[in-house]
């Protein structure tokens, strides 16, 4: 008869895990992501890292489960239905979000950093200056919601003896027809802001329309904006943002608390 001891199995050590969770499977989005994740691991082989995609809502809470039973270190939300979910599901994990215009509104209680889609009003001015170096008179639409902060930026850094702001709010966009007839008298440019409600698929038209009539140059939001009859657009480094993240993210694992981080700018266009 052989006798024997038998010994418990050896609990593995879990592995550094860091939850990202996207609003598309996009490839802006990808491209974020894939950068983080490439990043990130350079600096700790050992951290795993999944994408979460919330396109479709029905199963958002088998990913719930999922991401908390691995007890992530942080979460990455790029979206901002991707940063909703995540300061309901995790609001005690340190958050890094992006791919939102404005700095989102939190609780207190919630740890929350990122990088912002914003070009800094002094980006855009170097731009106008090489393409329009005469242009003195800037027209705006803009959103009340999203793009209050970058117009009280503007107002307060761009000089008032070179420059003229004139902006016109957008609520909804039947307020465009007579916000464009504003700009078009006023201005000798409009610059766009990120803001989907402004520039999107059903106002194109009418936007590219009335400023090519008017001979008003302008800036457009993508180079999709380009093609269609823009003069130039200023577009994010995707896969930079991504880095920055990285950044930011090594910034938390190494101790530094969430709050102590500032929101960040994009620095690659």
């Amino acid at each position: 008869m052989l006798c024997g001891v038998v010994f418990p199995p050896v609990a593995t050590a879990e592995k550094p895990f860091i939850a990202i969770l996207c609003d598309h499977n996009k490839d802006p989005y990808k491209q974020l992501a894939l950068a983080f994740i490439a990043e990130i691991t350079k600096s700790d082989p050992t951290i795993e890292s999944e994408i979460f995609h919330l396109e479709h809502s029905g199963n958002d809470q088998a990913k719930s489960i999922k991401i908390s039973s691995r007890k992530p270190l942080l979460v990455l939300a790029i979206g901002s239905r991707a940063f909703t979910f995540a300061t309901h599901q995790f609001p005690k994990s340190p958050l890094i979000v992006t791919m939102v215009v404005e700095r989102p509104t939190v609780d207190k209680s919630i740890s929350c950093t990122g990088v912002l889609l914003t070009t800094p009003p002094s980006i855009h001015l170097q731009w106008l200056k090489r393409f329009l170096p005469d242009v003195r008179k800037i027209g705006l639409l803009y959103g009340p919601q999203k793009n209050s902060s970058w117009l009280k930026e503007a107002r307060e850094t761009v000089p008032s003896t070179e420059y003229e702001i004139f902006a016109e709010a957008i609520n909804k966009p039947n307020d465009i027809p007579k916000a464009l007839k504003k700009i078009v008298r006023q201005s000798e440019t409009l610059l766009s802001l990120p803001n989907s409600e402004i520039y999107s698929r059903k106002t194109a038209k009418q936007i590219l329309l009335t400023t090519f009539k008017n001979r008003i140059p302008f800036v457009g939001p993508s180079r999709a904006w380009v093609k269609a009859g823009a003069l130039y657009a200023l577009e994010w480094d995707f896969s930079d943002i991504g880095r920055q993240c990285a950044d930011i993210a090594r910034d938390i694992l190494n101790g530094t608390p969430t709050h102590q981080i500032a929101f960040k700018d994009p620095v690659t266009f």
